[in-house]
């Protein structure tokens, strides 16, 4: 018995069918699927040159045109590895939004999203 004929008549099983199935998507899935959970909105180092208030001027090259908010967030202060960061939600001129934060204890710039 040739093998195709062999699997068409078990096409009806429940086991043959969850196992071409999964044949089949592992097939069609895009690659980051298949990697598993990934986190959102992880920070990323951005080049921020900032005004000695510690507003930022430029982000990435790119002349900052407004500040829409600014918030500092303390957190872990009982710990060892306390947590110092001061937001900046701004537009660039391309008119890009970018929330940026300095982190106070490293003294680097990371953004957000």
């Amino acid at each position: 018995m040739a093998h195709g004929e062999m699997t068409a008549g078990l096409s009806g099983h429940p086991a043959q069918a969850a196992l071409k199935a999964a044949h089949t998507l592992s097939f069609c899935r895009e690659p980051w699927l298949m990697a598993g959970p990934r986190r959102l909105s992880v920070p990323r180092r951005v080049a921020v040159r900032a005004a000695p208030d510690g507003r930022p001027l430029i982000v990435d090259q790119r002349e900052v045109d407004a500040v829409r908010e600014s918030w500092l967030i303390e957190d872990r202060w009982w710990t060892e590895k306390p947590l110092r960061r001061r937001y900046w939600e701004v537009v660039t001129i391309c008119g890009r939004d970018e929330v940026v934060f300095h982190d106070l204890v490293s003294g680097r710039w990371w953004r957000q999203r």
